[in-house]
């Protein structure tokens, strides 16, 4: 994950970032890897995970979130949100 952090400086430059990785499940399951974060079927309390949302102009977005128990928390455009929602993929520590 190191090799990410301080390359990109906006929304552009990030999303630029997931394109060329593949997609965000991608760029995440390569980054959490490297630091021994495993994929897991069924997602546990802080467990981080990829949801989709409706983004601009009514599309689907992936988005990155933290697993509560019960919500997905996640970070839009207007602040924090707590969903439920099937992720896209979930990980978390291997001994979790």
């Amino acid at each position: 994950m190191r090799e990410w952090r301080g390359n990109y400086h906006s929304d552009a430059q990030a999303e630029a970032l997931i394109a060329e990785a593949g997609g965000l499940s991608v760029l995440w399951s390569k980054g959490l890897l490297s630091i021994g974060i495993r994929r897991r079927s069924a997602p546990m309390a802080g467990d981080v995970g990829i949801v989709r949302v409706i983004g601009p102009g009514r599309t689907p977005v992936e988005v990155g979130g933290i697993f509560t128990g019960s919500n997905w928390a996640v970070r839009l455009s207007r602040g924090m949100a707590f969903l439920r929602a099937e992720p896209v993929m979930a990980w978390g520590p291997v001994n979790g």
